[in-house]
């Protein structure tokens, strides 16, 4: 049973469909149960709509981790898809989705190597290119039980692991690309403005 969590948007644009395809796909051949939280987009309201058995809407935010763990977790969720583009406007997200997969023991696909670079292919995820086929070939390797129990133990003994330390050096890198950007937005808008 596999879930998509959006907190505030659907955070996909340009291979939205190539997504919505492999879960289609997926849920025909590969048996795949889905439940959509948060944000709902019109694509998994017509999914639901052709497998209202096999395809939830649970339009809801869970603001307290533990209990959104204790929430999916009681859902059956085993396995999660983490859809994000890689654009500007999600330069500075976190992997956040990871680690709360991650303290489930529920491995995830994901399609932004750039946000996600903790993930290892395989081991501690999935790390797909955003095609249909991409996102079916990880639908398809966690549906077999025993890549997802492997890959889901590494992931909680990857989150179980790290520390305050980490945390804080990973917001410190951050912290500092935001100033360069900062400082180097100026001088490439003088640039501009002077025709170079």
């Amino acid at each position: 049973k596999v879930a998509i969590v959006n907190t505030d948007y659907f955070k996909l644009i340009r291979g939205r469909q190539d997504l919505f395809q492999a879960i289609r796909r997926a849920v025909v051949t590969l048996d795949c149960h889905l439940s959509c939280f948060g944000t709902i987009d019109p694509q998994m309201e017509s999914l639901q709509k052709e497998f209202p058995d096999r395809v939830s809407l649970l339009p809801c935010f869970i603001p307290w981790r533990t209990a959104f763990w204790e929430f999916v977790l009681g859902e059956g969720i085993n396995a999660g898809i983490v859809p994000l583009e890689d654009s500007a406007a999600h330069r500075f997200k976190s992997d956040i989705k990871f680690l709360d997969f991650a303290q489930m023991a529920a491995p995830a696909i994901y399609n932004n190597p750039r946000c996600y670079s903790e993930v290892i292919h395989k081991k501690t995820g999935y790390l797909c290119d955003g095609t249909s086929d991409g996102w079916f070939s990880g639908l398809a390797y966690f549906a077999d039980e025993a890549n997802r129990i492997a890959c889901g133990d590494a992931a909680y003994r990857y989150a179980q692991g790290r520390t305050l330390d980490d945390y804080a050096e990973e917001l410190g890198e951050i912290l500092v690309t935001a100033l360069r950007l900062r400082t180097l937005a100026p001088r490439v808008g003088a640039a501009m403005g002077a025709g170079l």
